[in-house]
């Protein structure tokens, strides 16, 4: 074989090899672009509602001991809609979220909502709590700090903290205590 032929199968030899791994790497990334989706459509995303889901998740979690959150929120309400558009309704947060907590979505309409809401001190929307099961408080956690919100992945840092207590503002819910309730449009006393 002379030496053009050796250099001229060498680089044959190259841009075989190259373009098997381009094809490994893309088959790769379909392989996990598909196996996301696959999780995504698997992972848990119901959310219990109101009161009842409300009671519902927290016997579950005592139970279980998988922690929890709780999220006061409105439909009308513009903060709610961005915090759900730019975190919670995010597939890394969806995913999050399913795989690892007990949700409760609370929109206060009905006095047994607000009285909840009341109970755990929250008085505007959009409010998140997260409860672990080697605690009696739950953690209420901001959005976003300096009028910025978080990324879903500093979300999902702030939640990963507040079970050491190293965010979050803490609150034990007074569930033995009923407010009088103020008329609708206005918040408890």
């Amino acid at each position: 074989m002379s030496e053009a032929q050796g250099k001229k199968s060498i680089i044959d030899w190259l841009s075989l090899a190259i373009v098997g791994l381009i094809v490994l790497v893309s088959v790769g990334a379909i392989g996990m672009g598909m196996y996301k989706q696959y999780e995504l459509r698997t992972v848990d995303r119901q959310w219990h509602e109101d009161k009842a889901g409300f009671e519902e998740a927290l016997a579950e979690h005592n139970k279980t001991g998988k922690p929890m959150v709780v999220y006061f929120h409105a439909p009308w309400c513009p903060h709610c809609k961005e915090f759900n558009e730019a975190i919670l309704d995010t597939d890394k947060m969806v995913l999050f979220l399913g795989k690892n907590y007990i949700k409760t979505k609370i929109f206060p309409e009905q006095d047994a909502e607000r009285i909840l809401m009341y109970q755990f001190g929250a008085s505007g929307f959009p409010t998140f709590f997260i409860k672990y099961a080697n605690s009696d408080k739950f953690y209420r956690l901001e959005r976003g700090n300096n009028r910025q919100m978080f990324t879903p992945d500093e979300f999902i840092e702030q939640m990963k903290k507040a079970e050491t207590g190293e965010v979050g503002l803490p609150v034990v819910p007074d569930f033995n205590t009923i407010p009088d309730m103020p008329t609708a449009g206005q918040a408890p006393q």
